[in-house]
């Protein structure tokens, strides 16, 4: 089933509208794995509810196969939707909730319950049909309500943030088995998430949404290294941002300086990741290397900078290098002392410069 979003705007409020959503588009091809990403309060929950049909939009359209199903109601627009928290139904027990979907369609108690009893194998919780839901873990809970969503063979799947509440290993495992649901059902999902590791992990594209837009559309491997926007870039990775002026396509603040070719003269900021930068006890003056034009890695200090403080985080310290009172982090191996004298080498493909 394609998708198509097309100009959803919303806005919430009575005596003063505020635009949660501001003409968002974007299309979801047929057994795709797509995800939202953005910071909390971006929009992306509102959004999936909108295509749910639980929020109604200001204007704009959801079209399905080429037709827009804004006039149907939620429960005809078959889909199948995971929340945060789940909501399972507690007077039932764990085969019932999850054969709720075709009981509601008409598929009778005896086919509905040997469906729901394959889908609790399909999500490794065979056995366990009998059981109340009260009684689960969390991420058992997950699990039912992940296969309660994919039981009446939805149009489009829908999760909004599923695995927040959970500790990391069991969020790996759930991701896991959400691949292989995907793989093995071809069910186009869309999966709202503020965690860019598992985006990148899991989707076949990326739409990063802020406060109600879209600012990029594209695959993960698109966002990771072109990113279009400084948000953009550092949503993905620990990272410094560094406010200085572009002038001649090149980028300086205090001693430090970065190939800035395609940027307009101006204020401008850099925001660098911290795997792309490295340090090195100061060279003397005379010594200096010139900037190495067209490398992957070059030493970008003119002068030297000085360490502020260094943090020790186990198998590595992050040193505070001082930048015309600003700060850039930068992992080492190894400690360098406050006031050390340092020279900074970056990586380019780390690095992005975007005008102010």
């Amino acid at each position: 089933m394609e998708m198509k979003v097309q100009e959803i705007t919303v806005s919430l409020g009575r005596k003063e509208k505020r635009k949660i959503l501001d003409s968002v588009s974007f299309d979801v091809r047929e057994g795709e794995f797509l995800s939202l990403l953005g910071a909390s309060g971006a929009g992306k929950s509102t959004l999936l509810k909108v295509i749910a049909g639980i929020t109604v939009q200001d204007s704009g359209a959801i079209i399905f196969d080429g037709q827009a199903i804004d006039d149907l109601a939620p429960h005809r627009r078959n889909i199948g939707f995971v929340f945060q928290d789940t909501r399972l139904f507690p007077n039932m027990n764990v085969e019932e909730n999850v054969a709720f979907p075709c009981k509601m369609a008409g598929m009778s108690r005896k086919k509905r319950l040997d469906h729901a009893r394959h889908l609790l194998e399909c999500v490794q919780l065979a056995g366990f049909g009998e059981r109340q839901v009260t009684s689960l873990s969390g991420g058992q809970q997950q699990r039912i309500a992940l296969a309660r969503a994919l039981a009446a063979q939805p149009r489009v799947l829908l999760l909004d943030e599923p695995f927040s509440g959970l500790d990391e290993d069991l969020r790996d495992d759930m991701r896991s088995l959400l691949l292989r649901l995907h793989r093995d059902f071809g069910t186009t999902t869309i999966m709202v998430t503020h965690d860019a590791v598992e985006a990148l992990e899991m989707s076949d594209r990326i739409v990063y949404i802020s406060k109600g837009c879209v600012l990029q559309d594209g695959s993960p491997p698109e966002l990771y290294a072109q990113p279009q926007t400084k948000e953009v870039a550092a949503c993905f990775g620990d990272c410094s941002t560094l406010e200085g002026t572009v002038r001649d396509g090149v980028f300086s603040v205090a001693g430090l300086e970065l190939a800035a070719e395609s940027i307009a003269d101006g204020a401008a900021v850099a925001v660098i990741r911290y795997q792309a930068v490295s340090l090195r006890k100061a060279a003397k003056e005379g010594d200096r290397e010139p900037s190495q034009e067209g490398m992957a890695a070059y030493q970008a200090t003119r002068k030297p900078l000085h360490i502020r403080c260094s943090v020790y985080r186990g198998d590595i310290h992050l040193a505070r290098v001082d930048v015309e009172g600003q700060t850039l982090t930068v992992p080492s191996s190894s400690s360098f002392g406050p006031g050390m004298a340092v020279d900074v080498i970056v990586d380019a493909e780390g690095c992005f410069i975007y005008s102010l």
